[in-house]
């Protein structure tokens, strides 16, 4: 059973929102009625910012499955909202703005090898490489593309490959070692960015792109992670 004041206090438009100012939930529609045995019933209609899951065809929220017959608990304008889904669908969503950027960085082994960065730790950093292994590089060229479900969010236009080295401290000393199977990998690709609250998004709203950050780059055959030096908006 609902409480009665349920009905008078909830209204459509009325949501809750990240501490961006994104809405993760909004009420678009609210009903309500009396059961057979005079218990108030109210059914709500909300829009909620969901995750969905193609491997299992499902869609989450707070880590949590959206499941047809499920007890779930909302929160809507510091509202409770404790009750049973009775169904979910796809509603779609209002696009962001996008904008075209020009990124470029570099590829920090520590980022994209496991073994490296597991490796300077056990060392306290005293063996450090300037570049990746030439199986990640050989696989990244201008015009390589990143995609989702066939759109082009971004390619690379410049790659620069360089010979890497390896750094070992010993006894107080530095050496620099040439490291025939590394590359340095420096490069620069244009992207689809999404712009939210003014500043630019990766892939809707997962990763925001500042200088310094990574960003997350699934190539068709490879995926790696660039540090970003440069960002700026393509005219």
């Amino acid at each position: 059973m609902a409480p009665l004041w349920y009905a008078n206090v909830l209204k459509p438009g009325m949501s809750e929102s990240d501490i961006l100012g994104r809405k993760l939930i909004t009420i678009l529609a609210i009903n309500s009625g009396v059961a057979e045995d005079n218990d108030q019933l109210v059914y709500v209609d909300l829009r909620i910012k969901a995750l969905y899951n193609s491997r299992t065809k499902e869609y989450s929220y707070n880590g949590l499955p959206l499941l047809v017959g499920s007890h779930q608990r909302f929160k809507v304008n510091g509202i409770q909202l404790p009750g049973i889904i009775h169904a979910v669908g796809d509603l779609g969503r209002d696009p962001f703005p996008q904008k075209s950027y020009l990124i470029r960085g570099f590829l920090d082994p520590r980022n994209n090898e496991v073994s490296v960065f597991n490796q300077t730790n056990q060392l306290s950093s005293l063996i450090s490489y300037t570049g990746v292994y030439k199986f990640i590089s050989n696989k990244l060229q201008i015009g390589s593309q990143v995609k989702n479900d066939q759109k082009v969010l971004a390619q690379i236009t410049e790659i620069k490959k360089t010979p890497a080295l390896k750094r070992v401290i010993d006894n107080g000393r530095e050496w620099e070692i040439p490291d025939p199977q590394r590359e340095s990998i420096e490069m620069a690709l244009t992207a689809t960015v999404n712009i939210i609250d003014g500043k630019p998004y990766f892939k809707e709203d997962q990763n925001r792109l500042i200088l310094g950050g990574v960003i997350p780059l699934d190539f068709s055959n490879v995926k790696v992670f660039m540090t970003i030096t440069e960002l700026s908006e393509v005219n």
